[in-house]
């Protein structure tokens, strides 16, 4: 059986060749390059036979996994491992994100194996970030999602944290970290409990807010933060004497 495939050519005999008969046989072949495999028929009495053609493709790749699959937002490129099978060096990665969408590709893919790469992705947004796997060849895989989440507000210092009672509205700085515009401040007093919101909050930035409090009683007051998207803090205390 003289062959022809991508690269080369050369003749199938032998063992190679089984169970002949006068209407079919059996050939083995390897395949180990994408493209088109003809061969043709030469009996031992020298006459040949038409071609015919086999068509040989890559599979193509497959994401099993991806690590991490949850993130937060806002910490600049983060590495994501994927794993699966056939990845090929030069692939490129298909991104849908919040409110978009693209090709990662380049310095961004790196340490590519067969069953792995490293893509560098930035999550700029909460929401769910899809990727797909597309080869040199063309060939592309199926999609696995990675879920970004805001990290939540972290309260770090109030000040002051002593106050005198009976002075009107008080202003208290906050300062720690994810702090979001719109947040509210939820807030135990003695004798009772409330929500300070909207004007009472002023100069939010990323670290740190005001908050405008009116201590009528001594004691304790304690407050949290509540960004807009439900996130919660820990909580600060204030005395009021």
């Amino acid at each position: 059986v003289p062959i022809s495939y991508p690269g080369g050519s050369g003749v199938l005999s032998g063992s190679q060749i089984q169970n002949v008969t006068l209407t079919s046989f059996q050939v083995l072949i390897t395949f180990n390059n994408p493209g088109t495999y003809t061969i043709s028929v030469k009996n031992p009495d020298g006459s040949t036979s038409n071609t015919a053609q086999i068509t040989a493709t890559s599979p193509g790749p497959t994401i099993s996994q991806v690590s991490p699959s949850s993130v937060s937002t806002g910490s600049g490129n983060q590495t994501i491992i994927v794993t699966g099978s056939n990845f090929q060096s030069g692939l490129t990665v298909p991104i849908s994100y919040p409110g978009g969408s693209g090709v990662l590709s380049g310095s961004q893919i790196q340490n590519v194996t067969s069953t792995s790469f490293q893509v560098l992705i930035t999550f700029n947004n909460p929401g769910t970030y899809t990727i797909s796997v597309t080869n040199p060849n063309g060939s592309t895989s199926n999609t696995a999602q990675i879920t970004a989440t805001s990290p939540g507000p972290t309260i770090s210092q109030v000040s002051p944290s002593s106050v005198s009672t009976g002075s009107g509205n008080q202003t208290i700085t906050v300062t720690g970290s994810n702090f979001q515009s719109g947040l509210t401040v939820p807030i135990s007093y003695p004798g009772g409990s409330g929500v300070l919101s909207g004007s009472q909050i002023q100069n939010v930035t990323l670290t740190s807010f005001q908050v405008l409090i009116t201590f009528n009683n001594p004691g304790t007051y304690t407050i949290s933060v509540k960004n807009p998207d439900g996130s919660t803090s820990n909580t600060a205390q204030i005395t009021a004497m």
